[in-house]
C-alpha cells in the first residue's frame, strides 16, 4: 500500500471536499482519502489518499483526469504533492 499527501490551500473548502467526493478514483486505485483542515488558516487542507501501490497513483496523478481533477480543486497556489512508501514493521 502507498499513501499520497496533499497540502492545497484553496479558495474554498467546502468546494474542493465536493470535488473529492465526486470522482471515484477507486478504478485507478484509491483505497480511501481523508481530508483535514488546519485549525488556524482554514484555507490550508492536507489529504491523505491511501492507494493500491505507488505505480497506480503515480499514474492517476500524472494522467489527463488526475490533472483535470486537481484544477477542479480551485488551488490558489499549486497543491504539494508527496508520495509515501508503507515501511514494513512487525507488530509489538
Amino acid at each position: 500500500m502507498a499513501k499520497v499527501l496533499v497540502k492545497a490551500n484553496v479558495a474554498y473548502p467546502a468546494t474542493l471536499l465536493a470535488t473529492l467526493e465526486g470522482l471515484d478514483r477507486k478504478p485507478f486505485g484509491e483505497l480511501n482519502f481523508v481530508a483535514e483542515q488546519d485549525d488556524d488558516i482554514p484555507n490550508l487542507i492536507y489529504i491523505t489518499f491511501g492507494w493500491a501501490s505507488l505505480q497506480s497513483a503515480r499514474e492517476f496523478w500524472g494522467s489527463a483526469t488526475g490533472r483535470r481533477h486537481v484544477v477542479a480543486w480551485q488551488s490558489v497556489i499549486p497543491p504539494e504533492f508527496v508520495l509515501l512508501r508503507t515501511l514494513p514493521h512487525e507488530a509489538p
